[in-house]
């Protein structure tokens, strides 16, 4: 809590820690408090925090750690443990069944490890699985599904490679399918460029790489260059500092970094393509030939596993790649592919300064004119018309449902524009208070008054 240190400008605040239960609201929010213009979305909001106070985004700390599967288990190495972090620093995770590991991801929290098994004959067991890294307890949200490869984006989807398709699941609706995309022949590996918020299959079987928008909507399928080699089992992954991704196979000793130029091709709206794959670095290790994965770090190190342990490639002085031991995390023990807790962030500097996204809480003194449905300060035909649209036209819902309400029975109906046109051209009696003047509802009902023409306290 960086308001727990006094009055010291300069020292480090002790470390204090604290709960509190946060809620979600759906209602309008706005991006300004002097000239309000209000946007429906969810917001978490802490509860008994004095007043308003909501979470628009936020930034988790976390000692880097790394997961490996051993056998029927998986392992978690902690070596950069924080004070707030009481994990040790080697935690072996319960999982299902005593069944292999077959492939995990680590979710961006950092709380929990997704994972699949296969059975004694090597089949991959229906259902994807979850152990919540502090507490050891292992749910299947996934029971349905049969993957073969998974990762995660910044937030909560979940990539499968299922069959010849990736799927994207959103873990936040419960796994709710939102996104596919396919090729014709099998997909081997899947990975998430946090940096251009993009997907990558390869495929060898069709010798192309699949790149695709966050949510899977559209896709581009180029060809690998053909002086590639990639024999046996394919294992890609993403550079975490450049959008770049390498690719090595089982039976070969070479790793590749390849660059995606997207040309015209603009995984936002489904363009034209013209996007190119090209060979931007790779070396070569006989050791390679046999290992099972690859990782990458920000500082370019490149993790795989072989007889039994973690290993490494980093940069030497000259800036070539050559085997190393420059990390906790080599030697320790691991029977497949090893992972790192890579640094996430669940949403795009534009998508954060978007008008919708930067938020002040709604006033709480809720001030209207009855019978100002339109919000221009004037009570006529427009304020009924603005009611109608609202309720047979599919028209957005009205900012101050109060003020349409007015015949203030609780509810906005046609009631409402009944009554405003009888009160306008038949000398029926006008809306109920406040009318003619800015004020509170005096009647208690569901409806709300987010912003209208009166000046809000």
């Amino acid at each position: 809590d960086p308001g727990s240190g006094g009055d010291s400008m300069l020292d480090q605040s002790p470390f204090i820690s604290s709960g509190i239960t946060v809620d979600y609201d759906f209602g309008l929010y706005s991006d300004d408090d002097e000239e309000p213009e209000y946007y429906w979305r969810t917001m978490a909001v802490l509860q008994g925090y004095g007043g308003h106070g909501c979470i628009s985004g936020y930034y988790t700390l976390s000692g880097m750690f790394g997961v490996g599967p051993n056998g029927p288990g998986l392992d978690v190495y902690n070596p950069f443990g924080l004070p707030f972090d009481p994990n040790p620093e080697f935690q072996p995770l319960p999982t299902t069944d005593g069944l292999q590991i077959q492939a995990a991801a680590i979710h961006p929290s950092k709380r929990y490890v997704y994972y699949t098994v296969t059975d004694a004959t090597g089949g991959i067991v229906t259902g994807v699985r979850c152990v919540e890294k502090r507490t050891g307890e292992t749910t299947i949200p996934l029971p349905g599904l049969t993957t073969s490869r998974i990762t995660f984006n910044g937030g909560d989807i979940l990539y499968a490679i299922v069959g010849t398709c990736v799927e994207a699941r959103d873990m936040h609706l419960g796994g709710d399918l939102i996104g596919s995309q396919c090729l014709p022949l099998t997909i081997d590996d899947v990975a998430f460029d946090n940096i251009d918020n993009r997907v990558f299959a390869i495929s060898r079987d069709s010798w192309s790489v699949m790149v695709m928008d966050e949510e899977l909507e559209s896709a581009e399928v180029l060809s690998l260059p053909s002086t590639l080699d990639l024999l046996g089992e394919l294992f890609l992954t993403t550079c975490p500092n450049s959008g770049d991704f390498w690719v090595r196979s089982s039976e070969s000793g070479m790793v590749y970094r390849l660059r995606y130029e997207p040309g015209t091709f603009d995984p936002a709206t489904g363009g034209a393509g013209g996007g190119s794959v090209s060979v931007v670095d790779s070396f070569f290790d006989i050791e390679l030939v046999g290992a099972i994965g690859l990782d990458a770090t920000r500082g370019e190190k490149l993790y795989w596993t072989k007889g039994g342990v973690v290993r490494l490639h980093g940069r030497d002085a000259s800036g070539a790649y050559v085997e190393t031991t420059d990390s906790p995390f080599a030697g320790e023990s691991c029977t497949g592919r090893f992972l790192l807790a890579r640094p996430t962030d669940n949403t795009d500097e534009e998508y954060r300064t978007a008008p919708g996204q930067r938020d002040v809480l709604p006033p709480s003194n809720h001030l209207f004119e009855r019978g100002d449905c339109n919000g221009d300060t004037a009570y006529d035909i427009g304020d009924a018309i603005m009611t109608l649209s609202f309720l047979f036209s599919g028209s957005d819902t009205p900012i101050c449902q109060d003020a349409c309400d007015a015949n203030d029975d609780g509810a906005v109906d046609i009631g409402d524009a009944i009554y405003s046109l009888a009160a306008l051209f038949s000398g029926g009696p006008p809306p109920s208070v406040p009318f003619g003047e800015c004020g509170e509802d005096p009647t208690p009902d569901a409806l709300d008054c987010m912003y209208g023409s009166c000046p809000q306290d």
